[in-house]
């Protein structure tokens, strides 16, 4: 489960339109946009936005990875929107497709959430 990263995208780089917890966008803005890796590989599109119950903002994409594959769940942390509207997220497709799968209803349980902190190697 490596993070990928990509010595042309610095990771903390200001002027990195990076996508912002406490900015409450609605899951429209994410729906169906395209998401990629930092290398702009292709992983999937966004299903759904799953947001924190006590804070509302927004924590993991439910990721659709296309025909015959399920959705599986990947970090809203140090994933941004690029300029052409596309979501880059800080994982390849290989460590998303390897992360657990999304249930239908979207929901996570403690469990689940543990589970994918630990896949994602998230503290």
């Amino acid at each position: 489960m490596s993070n990928v990263s990509n010595p042309d995208i610095p990771v903390n780089d200001p002027s990195i339109p990076v996508i912002d917890p406490s900015i409450h966008e609605e899951p429209t803005v994410f729906h169906d946009a395209e998401v990629v890796d930092e290398h702009g590989d292709h992983i999937g599109k966004v299903a759904d936005v799953i947001y924190d119950e006590d804070s509302a903002t927004p924590q993991w994409l439910a990721v659709d990875l296309g025909l015959l594959s399920a959705e599986h769940y990947v970090p809203v942390h140090n994933s941004y929107k690029s300029e052409d509207g596309r979501v880059v997220v800080a994982y390849d497709k290989a460590t998303v497709k390897h992360a657990p799968k999304a249930h239908r209803d979207h929901i996570l349980t403690t469990e689940a959430k543990a589970e994918l902190r630990r896949h994602y190697s998230l503290s």
